[in-house]
């Protein structure tokens, strides 16, 4: 079986948010949202949604691609089906 690298979101918004140099009030307005919730988003006491997801990697100019089943999609083009 093929181990994978996986990295947990709260991490992934963490990182972006800190390499953008974004406080998380500065990154809640953003998205729409509070420090409270960001916080919440990197300690992974909960989840954003699909769009508050994209909505932080777009602000952050990151592009997220998700394995599934073999193929590749990027996080943007899935979120136009939604």
């Amino acid at each position: 079986m093929k181990e994978s690298n996986k990295i947990s979101y709260g991490i992934i918004i963490k990182n972006l948010r800190k390499l953008n140099n974004l406080s998380q009030t500065e990154l809640g307005k953003l998205v729409g949202v509070s420090k409270s919730t960001i916080s919440a988003y990197e300690l992974e006491l909960a989840m954003p949604s699909v769009k508050t997801f994209i909505d932080i990697c777009d602000i952050c100019k990151a592009k997220i691609t998700i394995d599934f089943n073999n193929n590749s999609f990027e996080l943007e083009k899935l979120s136009r089906e939604f």
